[in-house]
């Protein structure tokens, strides 16, 4: 790994902890060690890592979000930095098995806050590498003044339903409902001058169980995705997150065959159904953006997947 790169790191975790704590925000430190799967009821969500736990099957976090949540009911405004797992079956450039996350969550917000706060620390992290790493973002060949200009404009949002019919007017094949691929967001970056882009408001069949539905549309939920220019992919996804108790298990039962170990976050949210949404910033995916780095096991000093488990 590139000491460019290490440097750089670091500074992002500088600019994360500096954003938060100067917004009122509380650092707390969920478990790695869970009995659930986090992202239950996703399309397309990765399998979980499974340990040998005292004899019992548990397995290593895919997130932190709902032990987030639930802190934030005490604290209003909590975030963590950490480690999560997922095993992804296939070798790609944009995934690993082990990987770090940047995770907040507040109550009492609205949908356009949520927004806000995550187009505000990613402008931050970006304006503190520029400041302290300029010339190392120089000696791997990124052009600074493609990231000055993003410090100096407001992330552009488009819905689920803006995306595919731009999509359609360029003649890919799509249609209302599918996933939205990496090639397809590549294309879509391109629309709006090679800023990162804000994709909002996605069908509900694409969501996770704790994603709120629209309230002005059923079919769609309150939810975000920041994907990277220049065919980088998704570096943060979020969302209001669901308070009906009711709605949380309907969906939970629609693909789990137990949702015995989600009863604690279900009496949580039925003891606190306070507005409340948050999201994750995948650690790696930025700074593979930002050092314009080949594959994102460049990222990471030490990368885990499906063949690297040394050294």
């Amino acid at each position: 790994m590139k000491s460019e790169v290490l440097k750089i790191r670091s500074t992002v975790y500088e600019a994360v902890d500096m954003f938060f704590r100067s917004n009122g925000f509380y650092e707390v430190s969920p478990p790695i060690l869970t009995s659930f799967s986090c992202e239950a009821a996703c399309v397309g969500g990765s399998d979980l890592v499974s340990v040998n736990y005292y004899n019992k099957k548990a397995f290593l976090s895919q997130s932190g979000q709902l032990y987030l949540e639930a802190l934030a009911m005490q604290l209003e405004r909590v975030y963590c930095m950490g480690p999560a797992f997922r095993a992804e079956s296939t070798l790609l450039a944009t995934h690993l098995s082990e990987f770090w996350m940047c995770e907040a969550e507040m109550i009492n917000i609205s949908f356009d806050d949520l927004s806000h706060n995550i187009s505000s620390l990613l402008t931050t992290i970006i304006g503190v590498v520029l400041e302290k790493n300029s010339s190392d973002l120089e000696k791997l060949g990124v052009n600074v003044t493609e990231f000055d200009k993003i410090t100096k404009k407001q992330i552009p949002q488009i819905t689920y339903s803006d995306a595919i019919n731009i999509l359609r007017k360029e003649s890919i094949p799509i249609e209302w409902g599918d996933d939205i691929q990496s090639s397809h967001e590549l294309l879509l970056s391109k629309y709006f001058d090679n800023l990162p882009l804000m994709i909002t408001l996605y069908p509900r069949a694409l969501s996770s169980f704790y994603k709120q539905v629209c309230p002005d549309d059923s079919k769609l939920t309150l939810s975000l995705d920041v994907v990277a220019p220049s065919g980088f992919h998704e570096i943060v996804g979020g969302s209001m997150r669901e308070n009906d108790v009711e709605c949380l298990r309907k969906t939970l039962q629609m693909s789990q065959s137990d949702i015995s170990p989600y009863e604690w976050y279900l009496e949580t949210i039925s003891s606190n159904p306070k507005k409340h949404g948050g999201f994750g910033l995948g650690i790696e995916r930025l700074v593979t953006w930002l050092c314009n780095l080949n594959t994102i096991q460049d990222a990471i000093p030490f990368p885990r997947t499906k063949e690297i488990l040394w050294p």
